[in-house]
């Protein structure tokens, strides 16, 4: 029985897409890429964060190389670490752009 729900949905801007480097990794060959998002806090200030995101799914990659960096994306899918180094990030399923 799997009790455990893994699922997210980001919004942001596309960043520093990495189309045309094809990394691979245990569970196949990968675009990496990231979504951008700014908050405005509390004090005034803005945060910046950057959402490390992979696309295994060959469409999906495909579907990536046609967006230009800072192209606003609604991404969802799963939280993963890397088998290797632990690094966190989202395992795209679905892309979608969104409208200013």
């Amino acid at each position: 029985m799997n009790l455990t729900e893994n699922s997210v949905r980001v919004t942001g801007e596309l960043h520093h897409l990495k189309g045309e480097v094809t990394r691979g990794s245990r569970i196949g060959n990968y675009i990496g890429f990231s979504i951008r998002q700014e908050r405005l806090l509390g004090d005034g200030s803005t945060r910046k964060d950057f959402i490390l995101a992979r696309a295994f799914d060959l469409p999906l990659q495909e579907q990536l190389r046609t967006f230009a960096e800072g192209s606003r994306l609604r991404v969802e899918g799963e939280i993963r670490s890397s088998l290797g180094s632990g690094e966190i990030y989202l395992l795209a399923r679905k892309i979608e752009p969104l409208s200013d």
